[in-house]
């Protein structure tokens, strides 16, 4: 199922024929989409876990396979509203289908090509323009919709009103604008939160939330390597607090998961803090210790030890084991 999903994409496609595809290979019918559609089954189709993940920083987090063995993840800022949770899904799927190397995509941050690729796709798959217009249609008037019709189609997609109102602008022109600095004036001015309130509009409607849980399945039980990820993580943290290293749990999980991204390229692998280091260090020691074939023993330990004094050197040399 893996290997399908991912010859999906061919080079060249556009977001919108890229999202196409994807419903088609789901067996949606374009004339007969189920709105609001849900990029959580489609990602569970497509062999992804996912994972809800507490960030301050991060919408999402696209983790590649290292192997045949391994398995694609995906990470979603749970303090984010439900509906840019699913569009972060839809993002990061893009991620796993067309791009097939891990991304860390932060909160605001859109500018480089891949992207807006991705941005672009996540839109036309929960939001196809076919099906939008479709839906559109009891709101439109002279061929035109207002704010209010587009907050409406928004809950009706179930996504943002500011990415339904976009996508009604730029990619179907239903929603008229002069400039889009008119555009993002109107929308501020707007306020769909108050709207909805006033209206009696649920802002976090329970058929996205069971979406987000109908396919949620705990990694570690589909992945013995999952499990070991989290041994690590809080083996690590729980030996640095007994040393006196000040990190957190979720700085330690960062810093691991940076590292089996970017291995020896990765920015914690730097003299610049000694708690950084440590945690460098640990990490290395016990992936190595999982995978080699070597015994070991106490000889071996003594020499794990005095390498993971080296600074920086010492995940370069676990990582040519």
């Amino acid at each position: 199922m893996f290997n399908k999903a991912i010859n999906i994409y061919k080079s060249g496609m556009s977001p919108e024929e890229l999202a196409a595809k994807v419903l088609e290979w789901c067996g949606y019918k374009y004339d007969d989409l189920p709105v609001p559609i849900d990029p959580f089954a489609i990602m569970r189709k497509c062999g992804i876990v996912y994972q809800f993940m507490n960030s301050k920083k991060l919408e999402g987090v696209y983790i590649v396979p290292e192997d045949d063995n391994d398995i694609p993840v995906v990470g979603i800022n749970f303090n984010r509203p439900i509906t840019r949770q699913r569009f972060s899904a839809a993002h990061e799927l893009c991620h796993h289908l067309k791009d097939q190397h891990s991304q860390i995509c932060p909160i605001g941050s859109m500018s480089t090509a891949i992207e807006k690729y991705a941005e672009r796709f996540a839109a036309a798959l929960l939001m196809p323009a076919n099906t939008m217009r479709e839906l559109a249609l009891p709101y439109l008037n002279n061929g035109c919709i207002d704010l209010q019709g587009a907050l409406l189609l928004s809950v009706r997609m179930g996504v943002s009103f500011s990415a339904c109102a976009r996508r009604l602008a730029y990619g179907l022109h239903l929603l008229p604008f002069s400039s889009s600095q008119e555009l993002n004036r109107r929308l501020n001015k707007f306020k769909p939160d108050k709207v909805k309130m006033a209206q009696g509009i649920d802002r976090e409607p329970i058929d996205l939330l069971e979406q987000a849980v109908n396919s949620y399945e705990f990694f570690y039980k589909i992945s013995s390597d999952m499990t070991w990820y989290l041994f690590k993580n809080n083996f690590i943290f729980n030996e640095n607090r007994m040393e006196g290293v000040d990190l957190d749990e979720y700085e330690v999980a960062e810093i691991v998961a940076d590292l089996r991204l970017n291995g020896s390229a990765s920015e914690y692998c730097s003299t610049e803090y000694d708690n950084i280091i440590q945690v460098t260090g640990h990490s290395s020691i016990y992936d190595f210790m999982l995978s080699t074939d070597e015994k070991i023993d106490v000889y071996k330990l003594m020499k794990l030890g005095c390498v993971e004094k080296l600074n920086n050197s010492n995940f370069k040399y676990f990582k040519k084991q």
